[in-house]
């Protein structure tokens, strides 16, 4: 939690959601992209990775929401609840989809709106 006086004398109450960040260091390091097996040392190196990573990274995002919204996650993520993230559900459905030669949309519409009963992480 960050507390800030606002505007006005208010005090203002921002609240970082930390299991998001974290999803988001899990899926770049074990659950997916594996960043560390780079072996990269040089800051402008790593950088420039890490940026190369980040932007599939939120296209996986964008088609893990698509999945969400139409329902198909269930193929890949258990019925009765969510273990998987965003990005897991999209980075298993596409692989599925790619080993077994489904259909699927490549498109990047990113949904900001709320998804009823969703948690990004799957917790």
């Amino acid at each position: 939690m960050l507390f800030r006086r606002g505007p006005m004398g208010r005090t203002c109450l921002f609240v970082i959601c930390v299991k998001t960040i974290e999803c988001m260091f899990g899926d770049l390091k074990d659950n997916g992209f594996d960043l560390e097996r780079s072996g990269l040392c040089h800051f402008l190196r790593l950088s420039r990775l890490t940026l190369a990573v980040v932007l599939p990274y939120v296209w996986f995002i964008a088609f893990g929401t698509d999945l969400v919204k139409h329902g198909l996650h269930t193929d890949v993520d258990r019925t009765n609840r969510r273990d998987l993230s965003l990005f897991r559900l999209a980075w298993d459905f596409l692989q599925q989809a790619l080993l077994f030669d489904l259909p699927f949309a490549v498109s990047f519409s990113p949904f900001f709106g709320a998804l009823p009963n969703f948690h990004p992480c799957g917790w």
